[in-house]
């Protein structure tokens, strides 16, 4: 039997502190909202959708380290969740209970499936003040291809999707006009994935979905107190980087096990979690607490008065997902027994690859404002008084989240080996 392939994308890009003026991009339009107002959209998100996404993105990044352990792993849970819903609503018989069961959907119809993401899609598209959060979906179809009315009316109502043909005789120009979606929806940060060599007769469809962040700090870094000092990498060796510096007040958290900080930024709707082990700890021996729940992702921590010295980095992550995603139990999705004949008029369609890429750049700048929302708390070890002021040195390797506040969605996780790899 002649199967034809189905490519399903993930891209997502983060640049913290950088204006979009001085990044060289050109300027976007947000709908200004206020906090009670994102707050009215955060308590209409379904809660269980954004925690199987959650969920999820904490068990493939874990399957990531499994397959290359102490490497970087930065990705997008929300990206590559997007892109899975969108071609889960062409799926059909065991291919799409397996992606319920994969994705933590058991107890989810389709319709609410959808709805769920309309609705967080809508909040996180209103990021607010001192946020850009642009979110963007397309599927380009081989124009030999018909693509299912009802699958084309749900992605563009749910996921704003832009359908677009391509023609697969001519992969030059194909692939030239995808990349330039990918470059114009991650503002360049990623400005090429798609070779001419995927492009051919055998390719029903490419899905992609693009996340982009630009957020400036809740407070600054001063960029005169940048220094540079050591970075000391697992294996005892060590690099000098860029480390900036600051003081204030921040919700923190520290034990025999680990230390951790939440760093606002905007109005204090999103911030960076940063969970460092402790100088006789290992990343790993942090990462399996969070796999297994003994750490929770979102606490939310004491407030104190401290110091916080943070490399300034940024890296760049690229993944096939084939083999995570079939260990995690996705594996009739890329056989010949797939089931996506809700795609289009080909019968006979399997995924062929499932690609991910991400960046990261973080440097000094930002702006005042604060908000925080509490988010319930488990003790692991015995906490060390934090009534002094801190100190946190982030010169190790450490586990970083990006998340929205007010719905508990986390756009980005990060293992952060080397700050100097890519």
């Amino acid at each position: 039997m002649n199967y034809k392939r189905l490519m399903l994308i993930g891209l997502a890009s983060l640049m913290l502190a950088c204006s979009m003026t001085a990044c060289g991009s050109k300027e976007k339009v947000h709908t200004a909202i206020s906090l009670e107002d994102r707050n009215t959209l955060a308590a209409a998100a379904d809660q269980p959708i954004i925690q199987a996404s959650n969920n999820f993105g904490l068990r493939l990044h874990q399957q990531l380290l499994k397959e290359k352990p102490g490497q970087n792993v930065f990705l997008s849970p929300l990206s590559i969740t997007t892109a899975l819903a969108m071609v889960y609503n062409g799926s059909g018989g065991e291919t799409k209970a397996e992606l319920e069961r994969v994705l933590g959907w058991n107890n989810k119809s389709v319709d609410q499936i959808n709805a769920g993401y309309r609705e967080l899609l809508k909040l996180l598209s209103q990021p607010g003040e001192g946020i850009t959060l642009q979110l963007a979906d397309s599927v380009w179809h081989n124009a030999q291809v018909t693509v299912n009315p009802n699958f084309s009316s749900i992605i563009k109502d749910s996921y704003n999707a832009e359908i677009a043909s391509i023609e697969t005789d001519q992969p030059e120009k194909s692939a030239k006009q995808i990349n330039g979606w990918i470059a114009d929806h991650t503002e360049g940060m990623i400005d090429k994935l798609i070779e001419p060599n995927a492009i051919d007769s055998s390719l029903v469809m490419i899905l992609l979905n693009a996340v982009y962040f630009n957020g400036t700090w809740k407070d600054q870094f001063d960029a005169n107190l940048t220094k540079d000092k050591p970075f000391h990498l697992s294996d005892g060796s060590a690099l000098q980087i860029p480390f900036m510096n600051r003081t204030g007040q921040y919700s923190h958290f520290k034990n025999n096990d680990y230390e951790a900080i939440r760093i606002p930024y905007g109005r204090g709707q999103m911030s960076m979690v940063i969970l460092l082990p402790s100088a006789d700890n290992s990343l790993e021996a942090l990462q399996e607490k969070l796999w297994n729940c003994k750490i929770r992702l979102l606490e939310q921590w004491k407030k104190g008065y401290g110091s916080i010295q943070l490399p300034k980095f940024n890296i760049g992550y690229s993944a096939t997902l084939n083999e995570s995603l079939q260990a995690l139990g996705m594996k009739q999705s890329f056989s010949d027994a797939a089931d996506f004949s809700g795609l289009s008029n080909e019968p006979n369609v399997r995924i062929s690859e499932i690609k991910h890429k991400s960046k990261i750049d973080i440097s000094e700048e930002g702006t005042k404002a604060a908000a925080v929302t509490s988010i319930e708390t488990v003790a692991t070890s015995a906490e060390v008084p934090v009534d002094q002021p801190f100190d946190m040195i982030v010169d190790r390797p450490f586990f970083l989240a990006i998340a929205d506040e007010q719905s508990g969605a986390v756009l980005f996780t990060g293992s952060i080996y080397n700050p100097t790899a890519d």
